[in-house]
């Protein structure tokens, strides 16, 4: 992604086609999604994101968290 904050965009229409369709999304690292998107400007995730989908929009997640994490 070329500019900061591209990804924001790109996480929104991933998440609304996801919630459009009633699909389920697969992450093999949900912990990780809290630390995808970090910059020095801003404390914004993936995972905040995809929180606010799956409490208003109704997005299924399957995901895979290990004893590490």
């Amino acid at each position: 992604m070329s500019y900061v904050g591209q990804w924001v965009e790109r996480a929104h229409a991933i998440f609304k086609e996801a919630a459009k369709r009633k699909r389920t999304l697969l992450f093999t690292d949900l912990p990780r999604l809290f630390q995808a998107g970090k910059s020095r400007d801003s404390d914004l995730t993936v995972g905040h994101l995809l929180k606010g989908y799956l409490e208003e929009d109704g997005i299924q997640v399957l995901a895979e968290v290990t004893p590490e994490a």
